[in-house]
């Protein structure tokens, strides 16, 4: 009886559970890039260590097709993406953008020599010396060339 009872709740659950083929918000695709799904851009992330911000943006520069750094806005979107836990407490960004760091450079001029960031720790966006690069990272984005990918599989 207790094996019926068990194998009734389980069909229940298989058939009662909604299937939402595409929940992940943001698909690593085979090339290392990240594609958020919701926004239509694609991600890459600099490697992880202390980034000043004339480095991350040539490296961004130099990528080409289309790459580039972020506006303070379109980093702010990955903010609230996920939780994942590091050093410096629970960082508020999806888990295939794990880092050690704190902060994620923009673009955007604060003044001659300064940039902002977001701390991806608090929500806060600030502006950093461009000389600075303790716990500062860097991503390079554009618009996603295959959004193929975030289309859920036909059943």
């Amino acid at each position: 009886m207790r094996m019926i009872v068990l194998a009734l709740m389980f069909f229940v659950f298989l058939v009662a559970t909604p299937r939402i083929a595409a929940a992940e918000p943001f698909l690593k695709t085979p090339v290392n890039t990240v594609i958020d799904c919701a926004s239509g851009l694609e991600w890459l992330p600099y490697k992880d260590g202390d980034t000043f911000w004339p480095e991350g943006e040539q490296w961004a520069k130099k990528l080409g097709q289309g790459w580039r750094m972020p506006t303070s806005r379109e980093v702010a979107t990955l903010y609230t993406r996920g939780s994942v836990k590091n050093y410096w407490g629970a960082m508020h960004v999806d888990r295939v953008f794990y880092f050690i760091g704190r902060n994620i450079w923009s673009g955007d001029e604060a003044n001659a020599n300064s940039r902002y960031c977001l701390d991806m720790l608090s929500n806060t966006k600030h502006a950093r010396s461009r000389g600075d690069a303790f716990l500062n990272r860097t991503f390079a984005v554009r618009k996603a060339t295959d959004m193929r990918l975030c289309t859920p599989p036909r059943n």
